[in-house]
């Protein structure tokens, strides 16, 4: 296990899944260039705007060397094979937060760098399971798990995502965000959107 540092045991655990293959991309994308950062890097940004400590970052090997950024962010490196299924992630997020006695885990992925830190807090700070609102209706991540929710997280199989127990819940905290932040990056074109996005959201800042 890996050693953590400045997280509490009282503490919201974050997890920000970085293990995917990406396909689409022609290359890993969470390291691809975006206004200045790695896409990754704006997600984690955003974690830290929202008051939550640095937790885990579930990658591939070598993902931390590459990143080429200093970070307080704990790495937790999956085995490197063909494809590593969701629910691999998700079982190694949820035994760090067990290993940490965290209260509650917040799983995060690290494609979507528009997310906003208001909408990262608001879930993250839900009594009980908390999740986003999806373009589609459907319920996703960025979700709040207590820990009673641990063994149910860890039930899951092969590329099933914290969509599939969020599904069956009906006590659950539905948390709505505009469509546009929750973009997900799979191909050059989402980072051309992404970095619009991003350059409007700079000059709205500067305005003020």
């Amino acid at each position: 296990m890996t050693a953590f540092t400045r997280i509490g045991r009282s503490q919201t655990l974050v997890a920000v899944l970085a293990a995917g293959k990406g396909r689409r991309f022609g290359e890993n994308k969470l390291l691809a260039p975006c206004c200045g950062m790695p896409v990754v890097a704006w997600a984690l940004k955003a974690i830290d705007a929202a008051g939550f400590e640095p937790g885990v970052l579930v990658c591939r090997p070598l993902f931390a060397a590459k990143l080429g950024v200093a970070t307080e962010w704990s790495f937790l490196e999956v085995q490197e094979r063909q494809a590593t299924p969701l629910s691999h992630s998700i079982g190694l997020a949820v035994g760090a937060a067990q290993h940490l006695g965290a209260e509650s885990l917040l799983v995060c992925l690290a494609d979507m760098p528009l997310v906003e830190p208001d909408h990262l807090k608001r879930v993250g700070t839900c009594e009980g399971v908390a999740a986003t609102i999806h373009e589609d209706g459907g319920l996703g991540v960025p979700a709040r798990f207590p820990a009673s929710y641990y063994p149910r997280l860890l039930e899951l199989r092969g590329d099933q995502g914290a969509g599939k127990l969020l599904r069956g819940l009906t006590d659950i905290t539905r948390c709505a965000a505009p469509t546009s932040t929750l973009l997900d990056v799979d191909t050059p074109d989402d980072i051309r959107t992404a970095e619009n996005i991003l350059a409007c959201r700079g000059s709205g800042d500067r305005s003020q």
